[in-house]
């Protein structure tokens, strides 16, 4: 494994993009994000699909509160995602860029791009319930709400992950469009 907060490894057709701060539970800070710009950006450059993954033992926290408020402390501009700050961009690449990628969750899931877009997948009420108070989805209750599509036993889901990105990979490019 990399020191690089963002490792980006091309395992045949398939970016394998780690998120590599588990002493913080891989949460999102500025460098972050800027590792996840330039990974997906390569992905697209050089793979079929791509698997996104938390070193550690989760896939992420969400957003970095600690950066957040040390930021804010020091009269730093915090823009939502909707604003297109840096956080939007690095989402929009790995949602909508020009690859399909495969996250593997692992442990507790809080945020990240999925707070922004998941409405679009479970509906804006049981999305503001989730966080505004705290509302917390079993694996299960995730897979039947449609959050995410398979539940392994701990410690498979990267393998699935590639097993999945393998797949698509190997389909017609323009079929991955």
């Amino acid at each position: 494994m990399s020191d690089d907060i963002v490792t980006n490894d091309l395992q045949g057709k398939v970016a394998v993009i780690g998120l590599n701060r588990p002493d913080k539970r891989n949460a999102i800070n500025a460098q972050v994000l800027e590792g996840l710009c330039k990974a997906a950006t390569r992905a697209a450059q050089e793979a079929r699909a791509a698997v996104l993954f938390g070193n550690g033992s989760n896939f992420s926290a969400g957003l970095d509160l600690a950066w957040l408020a040390e930021r804010l402390e020091q009269g730093g501009f915090y823009s939502s995602p909707l604003q297109g700050s840096l956080w939007h961009r690095a989402f929009n690449l790995i949602s909508r860029g020009g690859i399909p990628f495969i996250s593997a969750l692992r442990g507790p899931v809080v945020g990240g791009g999925g707070t922004v877009w998941v409405q679009r997948v479970i509906g804006y009420a049981a999305m503001a319930g989730m966080m505004l108070a705290g509302r917390i989805l079993s694996c299960e209750a995730a897979r039947q709400a449609r959050v995410m599509q398979y539940v392994m036993p701990a410690g498979e889901e990267r393998a699935k992950a590639m097993e999945l990105a393998e797949k698509i990979a190997g389909n017609k490019q323009l079929t991955n469009w």
